[in-house]
């Protein structure tokens, strides 16, 4: 059952090394916002090199680096805690992703243009971490947000398969089909 929830989660994950509550030095001189966004773009590049590859030989320790550097310029940028918890959860460090995309919440960020949603994501460790009900709460989250969410709609059913709630899984994993989702 584990193996088939994460091969089912590494299909639907949408892409797009300290903690988001270890604190950073204030930005250095000269740097500003543009410096921020262009550490971002450096690390999403990295993490989107190493999305074909096999995840036990990733490495996304320079990929988390630069959303590091991003998020120390610019400590309110949402974005890049998304992103740098898409970089741990892939890297298996879902407790750290957990945290990323909780700040990325605090700080506004609930829906993007520019992958998935952190409630989607935070749903994902939570799975991992087998916390089904605290999984179910996020999947929640974002139907409520974008109530055509195949994938969320699909994967609140594999929570409530976990939790042996069959009919709920049923139903849910029967709405995802319905939106789009290919299993």
């Amino acid at each position: 059952m584990r193996t088939s929830i994460i091969a089912i989660l590494l299909l639907t994950a949408a892409a797009g090394t300290s903690s988001c509550s270890t604190p950073f030095p204030r930005p250095g001189p000269g740097e500003n916002a543009a410096d921020a966004r262009g550490h971002y773009n450096r690390g999403k590049a990295l993490f989107d090199d190493m999305a074909p590859t096999d995840p036990t030989t990733r490495d996304f320790g320079k990929s988390i680096a630069e959303f590091n550097r991003a998020i120390r310029i610019e400590p309110g940028y949402a974005e890049a805690y998304r992103a740098r918890g898409y970089a741990y959860y892939y890297s298996g460090r879902n407790a750290r992703a957990i945290e990323d995309y909780s700040q990325a919440i605090r700080l506004g960020l609930k829906t993007t243009l520019h992958g998935a949603s952190p409630y989607l994501l935070r749903g994902f460790s939570w799975m991992y971490l087998r916390k089904y009900e605290k999984a179910i709460e996020d999947f929640n989250r974002i139907i409520k947000l974008e109530p055509e969410n195949a994938v969320a709609w699909y994967n609140r059913g594999l929570a409530y398969k976990a939790l042996g709630k069959e009919a709920r899984a049923r139903a849910d994993m029967d709405k995802g089909r319905e939106l789009g989702f290919q299993d």
